[in-house]
């Protein structure tokens, strides 16, 4: 009971409160001294962040393979990147589907300027490809040896041409539209 009573006289006189504690008691000392505030040395530095390490920039074009996640497609050639940063078939490379192959040209990834596709049947075509499309002068063979020559539009026989089945015979002539209303028998 004496100490809460000492306590309580402290309380009532003003020199500390049972809720101030430790730093209550300091601040009291720094009264009692005449010190104003606490005294702080120096401000440490703080440490300098590290620099990022420098980056090659990817590059814009090159010649390389490319995978597809189905693993049955690989394209190996040259690319460039497009404008969203992605890399597409352009220059020269070769396309593999499963059976499916293209050798040649490509623009934007798609097959354009001079090619040849061999199909899983074994029929090829070669010549010729705008978008990806038998387009200009070109050769389609089919896989009995039948073959046609001349030009396409669209992947479709149009205009001069010559057509050669698989026994050697010969239709040439004009076509329209895959047709030859024209044509002539060459013996």
């Amino acid at each position: 009971m004496e100490g809460f009573v000492i306590v309580l006289a402290r309380m009532i006189r003003g020199e500390a409160s049972p809720l101030q504690g430790a730093a209550g008691r300091c601040r009291q000392r720094e009264r009692e001294r005449g010190e104003r505030g606490w005294k702080m040395g120096p401000k440490k530095k703080e440490p300098e962040p590290e620099p990022e390490p420098e980056t090659e920039p990817e590059p814009t074009s090159g010649t390389a393979p490319f995978y597809y996640a189905d693993e049955a497609r690989t394209y190996v050639g040259d690319w460039v990147r497009d404008e969203s940063g992605k890399r597409v078939r352009e220059g020269r490379g070769t396309y593999t589907d499963g059976s499916y192959v293209y050798d040649g040209e490509w623009k934007g990834d798609a097959m354009e300027g001079q090619g040849k596709f061999t199909y899983a049947s074994g029929a090829t075509y070669e010549g010729a490809w705008v978008a990806g499309k038998y387009h200009g002068q070109g050769t389609y063979t089919w896989a009995d040896g039948s073959f046609y020559k001349g030009s396409w539009e669209s992947n479709t026989m149009h205009g001069e041409g010559e057509y050669v089945d698989a026994e050697g015979r010969t239709w040439t002539g004009q076509y329209f539209n895959g047709s030859g209303p024209g044509l002539t028998f060459v013996m």
